[in-house]
Formats: structure tokens, sequence, C-alpha cells
């Protein structure tokens, strides 16, 4: 099998239970908090000291869905909740690392595009173009409800405001300051030359920006786009605007065909098949010797909460899954939210309806579990069936980081399938290899010098 380097973020949400839920409670859950900085600041040099590439951060603006007719099960297991603020996170860790990428999940409904581009744009000066954004749309009722709506958009309405949403911040990012815009020029005490800063005037159905953008050029300008997902929406989605696409596949087979289908989509926006970076969601267990690992994996087991998986696809596909027969059929009109869960189980086997077993079975992706060498070889299948970069689940809170690092990384290293040191620019070029900026098939590019009203 041919070996090639992939991509390796390390992800993780500032939750007690992000993805396995119910290790909180477990001796190691319980001897990091996730409230305490010092928990994310040795993460992030665990991974910087493994060279990976980035470190990805999920996040909700709302409790999951109810299960079994209420909230209740998500507070008393810490299912995603309480949920602190990513993007401070990432913006704290920024300044005790130099290299690692710093991808956050922010919300089309969490900002307004005009600060959000803001906020974006100095995080990204800050660390000296390593920032990339996970652009979610929200399935969350409660999130919806957390900011002025009476209920959950309608799907076709949630990718709507993406579309704007974007075309905004866009415009702020490429077309408010033109290249040679700040000067700093002493002598005659010329910060920034009025000419080449321009408004924007954009006028839509759901935002009104005059702009111009109130940060200068960052070194990326736009930063590095991720978004996730399963569905036939989200991958459109990520073939017209993503560099990154997070993936939840059931295996390498799935994998290989959700990848086929992806780069036939990227044609019909103007982009290449390699424009678009596909990262699959893993976890592992990993032992000195199979055994280990295995009973390493039991001991977990015995702290994972038993319906945490139903709990958190309740509320990824908005319905609620508590008490019903776990053989009875749904069908994909039922569900407000995600319809990825819903369509590994049932959509991409062609059929319109699946089972609440079959959806839990395809939600709770189990880790590989095994020793360091078992582990690289299962990477490796990964690899063979197209997959650009693995996004890693920290399975145990968090010292998941810590043995992938001291005792996978090496073997991925001398197997060439991760990289030995960073390379220089910002994240965009490390993972591109071209320069800093989003190439000329992307979206955001056509916004360059296009806006003339200045400040004049």
């Amino acid at each position: 099998m041919t070996t090639r380097r992939l991509l390796f973020n390390g992800f993780a949400q500032v939750v007690p239970s992000h993805l396995t839920h119910g290790l909180w409670r477990s001796p190691w859950g319980q001897s990091h908090s996730f409230n305490d900085l010092a928990t994310w600041v040795d993460i992030a040099k665990t991974l910087e000291g493994a060279h990976f590439d980035g470190f990805f951060l999920a996040d909700h603006l709302g409790i999951g869905g109810k299960y079994d007719g209420s909230y209740r099960i998500h507070t008393e297991q810490g299912i995603c909740f309480p949920d602190n603020d990513a993007v401070v996170v990432a913006s704290a860790v920024a300044a005790v690392t130099t290299d690692l990428g710093l991808s956050f999940t922010s919300s089309l409904i969490q900002n307004q595009p005009f600060e959000f581009a803001r906020l974006a744009s100095t995080l990204d000066h800050l660390s000296k173009g390593r920032v990339g954004w996970n652009v979610v749309t929200s399935a969350l009722e409660n999130s919806y409800r957390n900011v002025g709506f009476d209920s959950i958009p309608t799907h076709e309405e949630r990718y709507a405001r993406a579309d704007e949403f974007l075309e905004v911040v866009y415009k702020l990012w490429e077309g408010s300051w033109e290249a040679d815009a700040v000067r700093r020029d002493v002598e005659k005490a010329i910060y920034a030359d009025a000419t080449k800063i321009h408004t924007i005037d954009h006028r839509g159905p759901l935002y009104s920006v005059q702009g111009p953008h109130l940060s200068e050029p960052s070194p990326q300008r736009v930063p590095f786009i991720y978004t996730a997902g399963m569905s036939e929406s989200a991958h459109r989605l990520a073939a017209q605007h993503a560099e990154g696409l997070l993936i939840g596949a059931s295996g390498p087979e799935h994998a290989a065909k959700v990848i086929a289908r992806l780069r036939g989509y990227l044609p019909e926006y103007g982009r290449r098949p390699n424009d678009l970076k596909v990262f699959q969601n893993l976890k592992f267990v990993v032992g000195s010797t199979e055994g280990e690992a295995q009973r390493k994996h039991a001991e977990l087991q015995q702290w994972t909460h038993p319906a945490g998986v139903a709990a958190q696809a309740s509320a990824v596909l908005g319905i609620d899954l508590g008490g019903k027969d776990p053989d009875e059929p749904l069908t994909i009109d039922e569900a407000s939210g995600f319809f990825g869960v819903f369509g590994a189980a049932a959509l991409d086997e062609g059929r319109g309806t699946a089972s609440i077993n079959q959806i839990l079975e395809k939600s709770n992706a189990k880790p590989i579990v095994g020793t360091p060498e078992q582990i690289a070889d299962a990477i490796e299948t990964w690899a063979g069936a197209g997959l650009d970069g693995i996004n890693l689940s920290d399975y145990l809170f968090h010292g998941s980081y810590h043995d992938f690092a001291e005792h996978v990384t090496p073997v991925l290293k001398d197997r060439g399938l991760m990289q030995r040191e960073y390379g220089e620019g910002t994240f965009r070029e490390r993972v591109f290899g071209d320069g800093p900026l989003v190439n000329e098939r992307h979206p955001a590019a056509a916004y360059r010098g296009v806006f003339t009203a200045d400040l004049v």
C-alpha cells in the first residue's frame, strides 16, 4: 500500500463529555477539569510537541435536544453541557503555541457577520495566520431559542443563511482593504491609505453591512474554512466553500464512497478535487500489547454511560428517541436536525427509513483498539480510502492525546504518514503548499478588488 502524509488534528470540545459520554466520572476524567486553562494548555502543547497539524475545537450554542421528554440526561451526565466558548480557548492557547493550527467552531447565528469577521481576523493576527473556522448552521432548537428565534428554521432556511453570512464575511475579509492599504509611513504620519479602504455596502435578505472591515488584512485574510456533515446539503456546502470537511463515515469503504461523491461535486463550483481536504473523526485506545489495549478499553467501558449515545443522537437528529421502540422505523422527514446521522444509517444504503438501533449503531463510532503498530495499520487503511486527514477524538479526557503522541506518532512518522516537523508559513500554506490566501477558485477570491467606494 502506498503511504502518503496525512493531516492530524486533535478534536475536542470545552465540555465535561464530548463524544464518549460518562468518562468524566473516571479517575482520569476527574483529574483534568475542562474549566481549567492548564488542561487546554497541556493538550495544545502535547499536540504541538508531537507535530499535529492542528487543534480543532467543536462547540454548540445550546443544550442538546430532549431525551424522553426532558433535558435532564444532558445535565446529569454532562453530555456536551456545560459548554464553554471555543473561541476563547483557541485564543488562550495561541499564546503558548507557535506552529499548531487553531480551529474553532462558531455558529452562523452566534454573531453578526461584521463582528465575527473582526473576531476571526484578530485571532489570525495574534496567531500569525494559524486560524481555522468550522462553519456550522446550528440544528439544535435550544440554540435558536437562545438567540431570538421562536422555532428552528427549516433545513433550506439554514443553508440560505449560510450563503449570505459567508458572502458578507468574504466581502469584508477580501474586498474591504486593498493589499497595499497599510503604509505605516512614519515620516508622512500615514498609517493606512484611505483611498484603498472600501465600504462593502451589503444589503441582503438577512444582513445589512456598510463596512469597512475594522481589522486590517490578517496573514490569511480568510481563516482556513472547515465544514462538517454527512448530508448532501452539507457536502455541497463543503464543495462550494470548505477547504477542510469533517466526516463521520462508518468505515474506509463508506469513506471512499463519500469522498468520490465529494470530488464529483467540486467541479460544479469551479473548484478542483484537491481544493478540499477530507478528515475522518476517529478514536483510539492504545496499549503496549493487544491484550493491554483490550483490557484498557474494557475498563473505560465501565465508565461509559449507556444512554449517552442515544441522547446525543436525539439532539443531532432533532427527534426524541427516548422511550421509543428501538426497532421502530423513522423517516428522514421526521428529522429537523442533521440529516447525516440518519443518512449514514439509511440513505447510503438506498433506503428512506432507518430504525433507532440502526441509527445508534452508525452514531456510536467504536474506537480502534490495539498496539501502536496495529493502530498505524488501521490509519493506513483509512488513508487508502482517499482520506486527507484524521480528527483525533479524545477518548480518555485527556490522556488519549498523551498515549497517541507518545506511542503512535513515532510509528506514523516512520511510515511517512505524519509530518516530522512543521513547515513555514500560515496554516493554509502548510496544508496546501501554496500561498497564505484562498486560491482563485474559492468563492471568497471573487471579492478581491471589486469595491470602489472609499472613505474619502
